[in-house]
């Protein structure tokens, strides 16, 4: 059944969403699923990020001197590279957060909001063993302000706004605690029917589309040495490059973007453009600070 459907996020707040319900999906699709933990640690070993970096820019928290190492760019491109990874290997669910890396061109994916009252969520995070009532509550708090400001920050860091869901799924009905596997077995079927029924782009254009996310994982990889402020949309393999942010030296980045991202297979074409943030907020310079090391060492040489 796996070929035959769609990639699956499964997008939801802390402990709202029953995890006997997404084995049971799990089961009767046949896909393989991926938390956000998984996808953090699975980015942090292809790319030698840390796992905290990874989790702060997740959590929507501001990183120190980022204007200088790019280090939030640097994550989120790893997120891209790693989730257009997972839907090119394979269908898969994908449950939590990050799946909102996921651009709407990307028709291929079937969002899924898990939605629960926070006395629902309460009591699935104590039965966890985990949390009293009163840290339970705290933790979730603490989770709802972090979610919200990673979605908050994700309009200003890609060109399309998170999707909206396909299917939103009250689960307050059925916590963990009172729904047994043949209740999870018959909502997994009512899934797997719509799923069948749903309208999704063919093979090929769901290749071309999973191809573009590809490149745009890649080019947004590449490009977090450059700088920050940059926004990736592929079509077809051809790349434009949007400057959202002032940049000293335009002609020389813009160069360096077009040789940047020209090197990356799959590149038909790269052209750059000016986005409608360009000339708001502060210069971004981008120093390297390679550069400055070796010019020192030989004035050092020189004076001696």
């Amino acid at each position: 059944m796996a070929g035959d459907v769609p990639a699956i996020a499964i997008i939801t707040d802390e402990y709202a969403a029953s995890g006997l319900m997404i084995e049971a999906l799990k089961k009767t699709l046949g896909c393989s699923v991926y938390s956000d933990h998984d996808i953090l640690g699975m980015t942090h070993r292809e790319h030698g990020l840390k796992k905290d970096l990874l989790s702060k820019v997740t959590r929507g928290k501001s990183i120190p001197f980022n204007n200088f190492t790019h280090d939030r760019e640097k994550c989120l491109s790893g997120l891209k590279k790693t989730l257009s990874n997972l839907l090119i290997a394979d269908n898969c669910i994908l449950v939590g957060i990050i799946s909102h890396l996921i651009p709407a061109s990307v028709t291929h994916v079937f969002r899924i909001q898990v939605s629960a009252s926070r006395a629902v969520r309460i009591r699935r995070a104590v039965e966890t063993g985990r949390y009293s009532e009163n840290t339970a509550l705290s933790a979730i708090e603490k989770a709802d302000r972090d979610a919200a400001r990673w979605i908050k920050s994700l309009p200003h860091l890609s060109s399309c706004d998170p999707p909206p869901c396909d299917l939103v799924i009250p689960s307050d009905d059925q916590p963990d605690s009172r729904m047994d596997v043949l209740q999870a077995d018959e909502w997994a079927g009512q899934v797997r029917r719509l799923l069948e029924d749903a309208p999704f782009a063919p093979p090929p254009p769901r290749a071309q589309e999973l191809f573009d996310f590809r490149i745009d994982a890649d080019a947004a990889l590449a490009l977090a040495s450059i700088g920050s402020g940059f926004l990736v949309h592929s079509t077809m393999g051809n790349v434009t490059v949007t400057l959202d942010r002032k940049v000293m030296n335009l002609v020389q980045i813009q160069q360096e973007i077009i040789e940047t991202v020209s090197a990356i297979s799959g590149v038909r074409s790269v052209k750059t453009k000016i986005g409608p943030n360009y000339y708001q907020g502060n210069l971004v310079r981008s120093l390297d600070f390679g550069r400055f090391s070796r010019n020192r060492g030989d004035n050092r040489k020189k004076e001696q």
